[in-house]
């Protein structure tokens, strides 16, 4: 099940890659590859290829033969499974059935399309940080539907 615990510790890995993602070239929601030389320079990732950095890179090493083999489904099902689902899928359907959490109805092209987010009312994300704000807006979202005394349960 995701709770917006979950989501917020999600935000705080993927907050992790915003040093390596800090201009809107970084953000290619069509780019598959996850390139594992040379990070730094301000290579562009999908949200999925980003995550699967934040989770896997060392940050360290210029190349990274760990990911030579990764693509950005691998990012997107490590995503869902620190969510709480089972894989991309399943995600992509929830955000779908769940829009009003989600936040717009095309929650099934979060992996896909830049016009998936819409962080703050905008038309659609630009950049990795208005990505992360997005998944904010859902965790907001998510503790306004739950009922305080199951939020209680959490917090204890």
């Amino acid at each position: 099940m995701i709770t917006s615990e979950k989501v917020r510790k999600m935000v705080r890995t993927l907050e992790e890659m915003l040093p390596y993602a800090a201009d809107e070239d970084s953000l290619n929601m069509h780019e598959p590859a996850v390139c594992s030389d040379h990070v730094e320079c301000g290579t562009a990732h999908c949200v999925g290829g980003w995550y699967l950095l934040a989770k896997k890179w060392d940050g360290n090493t210029r190349h990274d033969p760990s990911l030579e083999d990764e693509d950005w489904d691998s990012g997107a099902d490590l995503m869902a499974r620190d969510l709480g689902i089972d894989s991309r899928y399943d995600l992509e359907s929830w955000a779908y059935e769940n829009d009003i959490v989600w936040g717009n109805t095309r929650g099934l092209d979060m992996f896909r399309e830049h016009f998936a987010y819409t962080p703050g009312g905008k038309e659609y994300a630009k950049s990795l940080r208005e990505v992360c704000d997005h998944w904010l807006e859902v965790a907001d979202r998510l503790d306004e539907r739950t009922p305080w005394y199951r939020r209680w349960l959490v917090w204890k």
